[in-house]
């Protein structure tokens, strides 16, 4: 799903003719390698349930973009609420039409429940559009390729998982491409 970060800016220039940098351009041959390092495990093979990540990748890069462009035109907090608001009510409808098995409310799903929609969602989805809003769109994308980073560090630290060289050094050339980036757009 980070492949949509990759090429979200790409997306913005063939949509609204927004070319990124040639720092970009010089990072992301680094961040694809790396991210093919972290993903690439029993070598290359594309099954079928990866072209439907292909294709959400390709949906999360419009929402990325579009949500680049509306933010310049509105306050980020009320493009928030429009959209988690609009989540919501989908949610709401989709479980009252699909789910029509009774179940039980208790006080630990609703305590899980906020956790997840607060912490993981609300609060994350804030600092993610505030910090979309305040960056250049190929900034805001390299540093989102650095979720799949995030998600290693706390399978190790967490989990206690062992990882493979492998991925580690796939980890370390996405932060490379990063620091590449942030070096040649200095210049």
């Amino acid at each position: 799903m980070s492949l949509a970060m990759i090429i979200a800016p790409i997306t913005s220039w063939l949509l609204f003719q927004i070319r990124p940098n040639r720092a970009f351009w010089i990072a992301l041959p680094i961040a694809i390698s790396g991210m093919t390092l972290l993903t690439l495990a029993n070598g290359w093979q594309v099954e079928p349930s990866q072209w439907y990540f292909l294709l959400a990748s390709a949906l999360l890069s419009l929402h990325f973009v579009f949500n680049k462009k509306i933010l310049t035109s509105i306050n980020p907090l009320t493009s928030i609420c429009l959209q988690l608001f609009m989540v919501g009510i989908s949610g709401a409808f989709s479980v009252l039409l699909t789910s029509p098995e009774a179940f039980e409310i208790n006080r630990d799903i609703i305590f899980w429940f906020a956790i997840s929609t607060v912490i993981a969602t609300v609060l994350r989805y804030l600092m993610q559009t505030i910090g979309q809003f305040s960056v250049k769109i190929e900034t805001a994308s390299l540093i989102m390729i650095l979720e799949p980073i995030w998600t290693l560090i706390l399978s190790m630290s967490v989990l206690g998982e062992v990882i493979e060289t492998q991925k580690l050094i796939g980890g370390g050339i996405i932060f490379l491409s990063l620091f590449v980036y942030i070096k040649l757009s200095k210049r």
